[in-house]
Formats: C-alpha cells, structure tokens, sequence
C-alpha cells in the first residue's frame, strides 16, 4: 500500500474505455486524482460517479484530471458514462495491477479464510509523481467536492482558473 509521499507507479498499464493501453505516464507535471471504485452501476459507485462529475469543470480549472478505476471491462465503462453522462475518463483494471500498486485491492482473513476486496478509495497525485493525499474512505455524494477542496489548498496561490 502506498502512503502520502511515496512516488507513484506511473508506468502500469491498464485499459481506457475504448478499450485501448492507458497509463499515468502522460499526466505527469499534473495533479491526477485516481479513484478506485468496485463496479459501475452499485449505487455508491453511480452517485460517487456524479459527484465527480458534477464538479468536473472546477477539478480541470485546477489543471488536475480526475480518472476513475474499476476492474468493469471497457463496453461497461462506455455505457456507464453514457447512461450517466460521466465526462472524465474510466479505466478498466481487470487484472487489478493498478489497483494493487496503489493499495485500493486489499485482502482480509475471516474464519481461517482469506478474502479480496476492492477498497473504494482515491489518491491525490502531485505533479512532481509523488503520492500527495489518500482518501481511504469517501462519502459519494460529495466526493467530487472534496477533490476539489483538497486542490484548492493543495496550492492557494494558484488561480482556480474560473475568471
């Protein structure tokens, strides 16, 4: 599991909606805020999903870029973003390496067994590569709120760019 400072695996690659290679690569020198989620259509994840969108103008004035993470293949992420007209992109982990880097896929023991689970949660990425916040739980009706919060003071002196 990552913690606030560490340097973040840029390099993985997992799936955009289209269905085609995608990694943090491109995003450096920018904020990139990465939230894991378990599945498109959970009600959580649907009003999570909006929050983040509803905002979406505010967290690009900001310079940053919002991406979301699910382990749903790339025809669920397309039409998910139709159906809620999600205008930020959804990556598609199914092999949950992204989500294992950064700790969102996690493992419990109950009764002697041993359990996986998809953490929702999201990481703040400062522009110089380093991990900058973690939100290791998050209230979905005002997640997207939050990010935006968090930008703002992450750096007062620079302009939110709604002028």
């Amino acid at each position: 599991m990552l913690h606030v400072g560490d340097k973040a695996p840029l390099g993985l690659h997992v799936l955009d909606s289209e269905g085609k290679r995608a990694s943090l690569a491109p995003f450096a020198g920018r904020y990139v805020i990465l939230y894991f989620y378990p599945e498109n259509e959970s009600a959580d994840c649907v009003r999570q999903a909006r929050s983040v969108r509803d905002v979406h103008d505010q967290i690009k004035r900001y310079g940053a870029v919002v991406i979301g993470v699910s382990p749903d293949p790339p025809a669920s992420h397309r039409a998910f973003r139709t159906r809620h007209d999600i205008n930020f992109p959804l990556w598609s982990d199914p092999a949950y390496a992204l989500m294992e880097a950064f700790g969102a896929r996690r493992t419990i023991q109950f009764m002697g067994d041993t359990y996986s689970y998809l953490a929702p949660s999201t990481v703040a990425i400062h522009p110089d590569g380093t991990v900058a916040r973690i939100w290791e739980t998050n209230h979905p009706e005002r997640h997207g709120e939050d990010i935006v919060a968090f930008l703002r003071s992450a750096d007062p002196k620079a302009p939110s760019r709604s002028a």
